[in-house]
C-alpha cells in the first residue's frame, strides 16, 4: 500500500511521536566533547579513542607517530613503543538512555599475534575519565590465568582464535573495571 503523506500518513503520525522516540535516544554526552560517540560506528569510535589519546600523549610531552602502513600491528608508536589504544565510552543504562552505566566499557580486539608493545585503555564516564595502560607480555600472561580478564570475540571460549575483548558490562565484582584497575600489571597513563 501506497500512503499519501498529507492526507493518510501524516494525521495519523502525533505530533509527540519525533520526541518520545528522540528522548529513547537521547545521547548521555550531550553538550560534551563526546558528544554523538554512542551513535558512531566502530571505526569512527576506535579513531576518536586514537586521536583523543595521541593529543593527550602530546600534551603530556610524549613523542607520537603513526603506525606504520606495512604494519597495521599497532595504533601509534609513543616514545618508540608500539601501542594499541582502545577507548570506550560508558555504555547507556537499558531503562534511561539518557543516562550511562558508570564504568560500563567495552575494549575491542586485542591479539597476541599483532605487533604491540603496550596497550592503552580509556574508560570514560561523565565525571571522569581512567586511562592506564599495561605490557603485551602482561597481557598474555593474564591470558594464562584462571581469572583472566579477557575473553574471546569471535566463537566464545570454545573458539580456536586470537580475537580478544574485555567487557565490564557483564562481568561479575571480580572482573570489573574498578577491580582491573587495582591490578598491579595494570598502570596510570602518569607512568609511562
Amino acid at each position: 500500500m501506497r500512503a499519501d503523506n498529507k492526507t493518510v500518513f501524516y494525521p495519523i503520525i502525533s505530533a509527540d511521536t519525533i520526541s518520545i522516540v528522540s528522548g529513547l535516544n537521547k545521547d548521555p554526552y550531550e553538550f560534551t566533547p563526546v558528544s554523538g560517540y554512542v551513535y558512531a560506528v566502530p571505526g569512527t569510535k576506535g579513531s576518536f579513542g586514537e586521536h583523543s589519546i595521541t593529543d593527550l600523549m602530546k600534551s603530556f610531552g610524549h613523542d607520537v607517530r603513526g603506525s606504520s602502513r606495512e604494519n597495521p600491528g599497532y595504533d601509534r608508536i609513543i616514545n618508540n613503543i608500539k601501542t594499541e589504544i582502545k577507548f570506550s565510552a560508558a555504555g547507556r543504562n537499558a531503562k534511561d538512555k539518557s543516562k550511562v552505566n558508570e564504568d560500563s566499557f567495552i575494549f575491542n580486539h586485542f591479539s597476541v599475534s599483532k605487533d604491540w608493545d603496550r596497550a592503552i585503555l580509556a574508560g570514560h564516564n561523565l565525571s571522569h575519565t581512567d586511562i592506564v595502560w599495561f605490557t603485551k607480555a602482561d597481557f598474555i600472561l593474564n591470558l594464562q590465568d584462571a581469572n583472566c580478564f579477557f575473553k574471546r570475540q569471535q566463537a566464545g571460549a570454545g573458539g580456536n582464535n586470537d580475537d580478544w575483548w574485555y567487557n565490564t558490562t557483564n562481568n561479575k565484582k571480580t572482573k570489573s573495571w574498578k577491580h582491573f584497575l587495582k591490578l598491579p600489571w595494570v598502570r596510570s597513563i602518569s607512568e609511562w
